[in-house]
């Protein structure tokens, strides 16, 4: 008996310890006498002081390419899964713009995120094969049916299957190459037009029931001196319209609305998702999976296409582009209310990377990035000057979860201010840094 109750102390005393070891209290890491916020307002008041404004007239142009791959491989989002075929294909979408001789390119993939593995080689296979693109605005679909295989970390594994260098990482970015290399070739001087329009209907709040949304349809429009048109899109629902029991390929509402947008008047369409934290697609009728993202999309779509009248064309004599690094904490799961894992037992599952703002300015239109599933109920605390208008899309290349307002922090049953909140209550303190930069 006394050998037992040995056992039993040093067993629960082991597990103590490993608890200890593997898990903290929750806290919030960010006040004014943190280091990190200084840190984080002193890199945007210094890309307010470094930035380098071109001038000139706008050139642009645009292409995308095939990135499904060639054999069936791990899909990513709702576990483990392979897909076994093809709904509708997925794409690198790329448009280049260049101003003063300095080339952007504005990239979406119909992926979950932009994967940190693939923006961190970009810029590096660009140099090496001599693809003349000098800055690049990452974004993402947010597709829940797109390829996996990109992700690493004992967690990437998870959420994105088995990483694949050459099947989906390496191709991925060959395609981008190709699309960039395409659209280069077709540059032109182009004008622009912008536009928003409320679309309540297609997007509810999925952490608050009946709370606010970010409803608005945003979308501009670039139109060469041929007459050509490309459209960017982005809207907040998040696509994911399609049940997880199906293991196919698919763009979900995305390719629903680029594929109409391009039947109708566009030569070019492309998606991002924009401020999609929070944010859940929406049907009046009771519908599912394909027939409810064809409704979303091709809805969407319908809206653009009766608002074409009202576009007034301006040129671009001014671009701004800058990627400002932001510091954070080590990224932590939060497991209870009260407790999380430590820094280490994160970085061991999904690995560290940088993270970063990045701001595209064309005249006063300001495109601004987000390394994460930003929060559209956030939106009406950042202050807008009234000469200029705002874009924000999420998946920018680097990601450290969801940004959602601070007090969600506390709806503990909610997937993402749980699992995929990996920084606390730091909604506030981002709507801080982007009314700082719209400062400038």
């Amino acid at each position: 008996m006394k050998k037992i109750a040995k056992f039993l102390l040093y067993f629960c005393g082991f597990v103590a310890l490993l608890a200890f070891a593997l898990f903290t209290t929750t806290q919030d890491f960010f006040d004014r006498q943190n280091p990190f916020y200084e840190t984080n307002m002193s890199n945007i008041r210094d890309f307010s002081a470094k930035k380098q404004t071109l001038k000139g007239s706008l050139r642009a142009s645009w292409a995308k390419k095939n990135i499904t791959p060639p054999q069936k491989t791990a899909m990513a989002a709702y576990g483990f899964r392979t897909f076994d075929q093809v709904h509708d294909s997925l794409f690198a979408n790329v448009i280049v713009l260049e101003m003063a001789g300095t080339k952007t390119a504005i990239i979406s993939l119909d992926l979950l995120i932009f994967p940190p593995s693939i923006s961190q080689k970009l810029p590096e296979y660009f140099k090496k094969n001599n693809i003349p693109i000098q800055n690049f605005y990452f974004s993402a679909t947010h597709t829940h049916h797109g390829v996996g295989g990109w992700a690493e970390g004992a967690g990437g594994y998870f959420l994105a299957g088995k990483t694949e260098e050459e099947l989906v990482i390496n191709r991925i970015i060959k395609q981008i190459g190709e699309a960039s290399l395409e659209a280069i070739k077709n540059l032109e001087q182009t004008n622009i037009a912008f536009s928003k329009i409320s679309v309540p209907e297609f997007v509810e709040n999925r952490v608050e029931t009946n709370g606010k949304t970010a409803n608005d349809l945003n979308f501009v429009v670039f139109k060469n001196s041929s007459g050509k048109k490309a459209i960017w899109t982005t809207y907040s629902a998040h696509a994911n319209c399609i049940s997880g029991k199906f293991c196919e390929l698919s763009r979900d509402y995305a390719g629903y609305l680029t594929d109409s947008l391009q039947k109708n008047d566009f030569d070019f369409a492309m998606f991002s998702a924009g401020m999609v934290g929070s944010h859940s697609p929406l049907t009046k009728e009771p519908l599912d999976n394909y027939e409810k993202a064809e409704k979303i999309g091709k809805g969407l779509a319908q809206k653009i296409i009766e608002n074409q009248n009202s576009l007034t064309f301006l040129s671009v004599n001014e671009l701004n582009f800058s990627q400002i690094p932001i510091k954070m904490p080590n990224l932590s799961a939060r497991i209870t209310d009260n407790f999380k894992t430590r820094d280490f037992v994160f970085d061991f599952l999904l690995g560290k990377s940088p993270h970063f703002l990045t701001v595209l300015s064309l005249n006063n239109l300001i495109f601004l990035g987000t390394p994460c599933d930003f929060s559209g109920i956030l939106y009406e605390n950042i202050v807008i000057p009234k000469h200029k208008k705002l874009m924000i899309t999420s998946f920018n290349g680097s990601y450290l979860g969801y940004i959602t307002p601070n007090h969600y922090y506390d709806k503990f049953e909610q997937a993402e201010t749980r699992e995929m909140n990996w920084v606390g209550r730091q909604g506030d303190f981002f709507v801080e840094m982007i009314n700082e930069i719209m400062k400038y």
